[in-house]
């Protein structure tokens, strides 16, 4: 038994709020199309994707959102990349 894994993935968030979210949606389909596969944003809120892990038996999951975490003013959307740490 291990004492700790990892686990990396590509979780995107919704980014409806984004400046570009036009453009994001546009390369999210294209990219469908031309690889015939499926590609989605996955949550909305830091507390969406929280309550995700939890459901899945995490007990502890933490959320970097650099729109909230880096800037005294928080953005609208603008992190297109969060990273979460969740612990058994």
């Amino acid at each position: 038994q291990f004492s700790a894994g990892f686990y990396l993935t590509d979780v995107y968030p919704k980014v409806t709020q984004h400046r570009f979210y036009r453009w994001i949606e546009l390369a999210n389909k294209s990219l469908k199309v031309s690889s015939k596969s499926s590609f989605m944003m996955h949550f909305a809120s830091n507390q969406e994707a929280i309550s995700h892990f939890n459901d899945c038996g995490f007990s502890q999951v933490a959320v970097f959102n650099p729109d909230e975490e880096l800037s005294d003013t928080p953005t609208k959307g603008g992190a297109i990349v969060w990273a979460l740490r969740c612990e058994l």
